[in-house]
């Protein structure tokens, strides 16, 4: 009966685990995103090449954090 509700908390921590994770990539995503339209947006400016640089590494760095760390809780919360 123990272990049943040990298990059931570990899903729940996972369940939150894994939204804060898309919320927080969400975030990432979104700033990201707002940098590369102020890039695109001042063509006419020198330099407008470092937003979108920045927002297009911001956005891999986000969705590569978020793909290793749904990897990594789903193997330690496996269920058999």
């Amino acid at each position: 009966m123990i272990l049943e509700k040990h298990s059931s908390i570990q899903k729940k921590c996972l369940l939150v685990l894994i939204i804060t994770g898309f919320l927080v990539s969400a975030l990432l995503a979104f700033v990201s995103i707002i940098s590369i339209r102020t890039g695109f947006s001042h063509i006419e400016h020198t330099g407008f090449w470092v937003p979108v640089l920045s927002g297009m590494a911001l956005f891999a760095a986000a969705v590569h954090v978020l793909v290793r760390a749904i990897k990594r809780i789903r193997i330690c919360f496996k269920t058999e």
